[in-house]
């Protein structure tokens, strides 16, 4: 289990202490930020709310039906007000009603499934067709694709790559910024909480 977990966490270590994983609880993607979390349902059920990217928050903003302006969402001076309306309209209605709402505007709104609900959704039918267990393997449904991974290689192919493009030097200069391996994860951009 230990490994799993770990393998889970590989792409958050080299975040910690950064902005956007300053500490723990803190950050954008451990539940603070108003639009990376779960949220409770006036029937016991959660949905589930990813709209990092600002297209998907003007989606999910829009069919909140928000009268206000929409803030900036990437400011974290926003998130506690912004999580009390969140928490107070989605309480409004039941899991499924918010499902069905927000069905087909690309808003990344989705249910969070019970166990007993896993293998009745449509993804997981289609993943797994007659299944209806908790043992069943998860097993890549590609023919081609190897089942094991190949070793990452971090070397930086950025001129190499440009070069068998066609770009001049010149270009190829202008376009690489002078350090462009980069460690962590340097988006989104976290802006710094406002006086």
């Amino acid at each position: 289990m230990v490994d799993g977990c770990l393998s889970l966490m590989t792409m958050h270590y080299s975040d910690w202490g950064k902005p956007v994983l300053p500490s723990r609880g803190k950050g954008l993607l451990t539940g603070e930020a108003p639009f990376y979390r779960c949220y409770v349902c006036n029937d016991g059920k959660y949905l589930a709310v990813g709209a990092l990217e600002g297209a998907f928050f003007t989606n999910l903003w829009r069919g909140l039906n928000l009268e206000q302006p929409m803030p900036d969402h990437m400011r974290p001076d926003t998130w506690p007000a912004m999580t009390e309306q969140f928490e107070r309209l989605f309480a409004s209605r039941s899991r499924d009603a918010w499902v069905k709402h927000f069905e087909g505007r690309d808003a990344c709104v989705s249910p969070v499934l019970a166990p007993d609900e896993v293998f009745e959704h449509p993804h997981v039918q289609v993943r797994f067709p007659g299944s209806d267990s908790y043992a069943t393997p998860a097993i890549p449904h590609y023919s081609r694709t190897p089942t094991m991974p190949g070793v990452t290689d971090g070397t930086d192919d950025s001129y190499a790559v440009l070069r068998a493009l066609g770009l001049s030097e010149a270009k190829i200069n202008k376009a690489v910024p002078e350090t462009s391996n980069v460690t962590g994860l340097e988006w989104p951009p976290v802006k710094p909480s406002q006086p």
